[in-house]
Order: structure tokens, then C-alpha cells, then sequence
């Protein structure tokens, strides 16, 4: 990546949803790799958690959203005085 960071650019462009662990194997050992490996592992849980709910609140939001929306022209509807009367005794 340091020796070549124009194909390193290209290199993370093209990772998708997989996450890069740099080692320098001449100064790291297997612990070190070990290490490094499940740290990424659980950088890269916390980031899907915190994805879906991010994801989970706007969804939710844009639902209550209309909802809203839906339920304030209902009762629009159910004022409007040329609404039919059996209608609105079924509703009320």
C-alpha cells in the first residue's frame, strides 16, 4: 500500500464489503496477526450494527411519516361536510 498507493487506492475501491488488516509480517508475529484480525472482526460488527439501526430509524421514521400523513386526510375526509353520513357513523 505505502510502495504502490495509486494500485492501493484501486485495491479499496474494488474491496466491497470486505475490510483490509495491514501487517508489516517482518515486524509482526502470529499473536500480533491474531490480534489485528479479530479487532478488525469486531470493528467491522459494530459497524454493520450501527448500519442497521441507522437503517431500522429511517425506515421507521418515513413509516410513521406517512402513517401520520394518512391518518390527518382520513380525518380531513371525515369533516368535509358532503362525506356520506353512514360512512362517517361507520368510522366514528
Amino acid at each position: 500500500m505505502e510502495s504502490e498507493p495509486r494500485e492501493g487506492d484501486q485495491l479499496l475501491e474494488h474491496l466491497g464489503t470486505a475490510f483490509p488488516v495491514y501487517l508489516s509480517f517482518a515486524v509482526s508475529g502470529m499473536e500480533r496477526l491474531l490480534r489485528e484480525v479479530r479487532s478488525a472482526l469486531h470493528r467491522r460488527q459494530r459497524e454493520e450494527i450501527q448500519a442497521r439501526r441507522f437503517v431500522e430509524q429511517q425506515i421507521r421514521g418515513e413509516m410513521f411519516e406517512s402513517l401520520t400523513v394518512m391518518l390527518l386526510s382520513c380525518d380531513l375526509a371525515m369533516g368535509f361536510p358532503a362525506y356520506p353520513r353512514q360512512l362517517r357513523k361507520r368510522f366514528v
